[in-house]
């Protein structure tokens, strides 16, 4: 992939955003290994476009796996796009003790279930660099049913390893 003078960093971004989001949209592939191995390679050819723009050598020593390494690390960091909340949360809900035998101690009403300070990171979407979250998860008990706290980070975490806008101050729940 050579970089054209006039798209500058921009083209990288468009470029590196449709490495990681447009995963198999072209052709059908039904091998996952295959599909990602497809999709590292193509985010490391853009990061060694990026290199070549900057006027850095991708060969040299010091930046010779940088494309591997770049590539691996927004595979990781957006894996949530391959996950679904409710395959983490469908295992971990449990009876809610109540007060009275076959009576939900909450009935949705004053008992909220919140877990502090969730330490997270995600990916801005306008210029894909880094950034760290504290998120603070809640919700009320309904049906009688609650689930363990730990999911609850579980789930943030899903979230956050996909695109988001720092400015918003909330995570961007699409269908899940």
């Amino acid at each position: 992939m050579k970089m054209t003078k006039g798209k500058g960093f921009d083209f990288f971004i468009c470029s590196l955003a449709r490495s990681l989001c447009d995963w198999g949209e072209e052709e059908e592939v039904t091998d996952p290994l295959a599909l990602d191995a497809k999709c590292a390679l193509s985010i490391e050819e853009t990061v060694k476009a990026l290199l070549q723009g900057l006027g850095e050598n991708h060969e040299r020593e010091g930046l010779r796996r940088t494309p591997h390494r770049v590539a691996e690390a927004f595979r990781r960091g957006t894996k949530g796009y391959k996950q679904k909340a409710k395959d983490i949360v469908q295992g971990a809900l449990f009876p809610e003790a109540g007060l009275n035998p076959g009576v939900s101690h909450a009935r949705g009403v004053g008992g909220l279930v919140v877990v502090h300070d969730i330490n997270l990171f995600s990916y801005c979407e306008s210029c894909l660099l880094p950034f760290s979250i504290k998120c603070h998860v809640g919700y009320v008990p309904s049906g009688g049913r609650v689930v363990g706290l730990s999911k609850l980070s579980r789930v943030a975490d899903v979230f956050a390893r996909r695109f988001q806008d720092p400015l918003q101050g909330g995570f961007r729940i699409l269908k899940d």
